[in-house]
């Protein structure tokens, strides 16, 4: 498969921001992704290191995360669930729903994050 170069992966400091807001709040994120309806839905995915960074504690309820250089949500759905779904838009809007918590999480995390100047061609 295929490794995503996604956003966090590129922006160290937006991968150490992410790890960080983890470790220091670490029930609200097992909270988050430890709720049924959202474990029945999704994996929390992205690219990761092989071990924990040491400057966190790899014993960690979150440790796995703490692994990660990116983060996504993946939701496994079929051709024909598309196709042949009727409420498609009422799904959608549902997993959204689902999913916010999750991403405000993350927008908390980036919150202090801003964007590297370009440098100009020359």
């Amino acid at each position: 498969m295929k490794k995503v170069r996604l956003f966090t992966d590129i922006f160290s400091k937006a991968t150490n921001d992410i790890r960080d807001f983890i470790s220091n709040y670490e029930k609200e994120f097992i909270q988050i992704i430890s709720n049924n309806l959202f474990m029945e839905n999704f994996i929390v995915e992205g690219n990761k290191l092989k071990k924990v960074p040491k400057i966190y504690n790899f014993e960690s309820e979150v440790a796995e995360y703490l692994k990660h250089k990116s983060w996504y949500l993946e939701y496994k759905i079929t051709d024909s669930e598309i196709i042949e779904n009727e409420n498609l838009l009422d799904m959608i809007v549902q997993k959204f729903m689902l999913m916010k918590d999750f991403n405000h999480f993350l927008n908390r995390a980036l919150a202090d994050f801003e964007m590297p100047e370009r440098k100009e061609n020359r």
